[in-house]
């Protein structure tokens, strides 16, 4: 493969992605809210952010 491609920057939808199966892999409850349509009601934009900021910190700190 060429290696430029190494160069390329991974989208933020699969970094979370990769770490959301990591979580899962310690046995934790996850929601995913980064790739994919939702199959219920999805609260407002801000609370989206809110709940994604709070979870990258119990993440973070675990």
């Amino acid at each position: 493969m060429n290696p430029q491609v190494d160069l390329l920057n991974k989208s933020a939808t699969i970094k979370i992605t990769a770490l959301t199966k990591k979580i899962i892999k310690k046995n934790k409850d996850v929601v995913i809210f980064t790739a994919g349509d939702f199959d219920f009601d999805t609260p407002a934009t801000s609370c989206i952010s809110y709940i994604t900021q709070r979870a990258a910190l119990v993440v973070l700190n675990d």
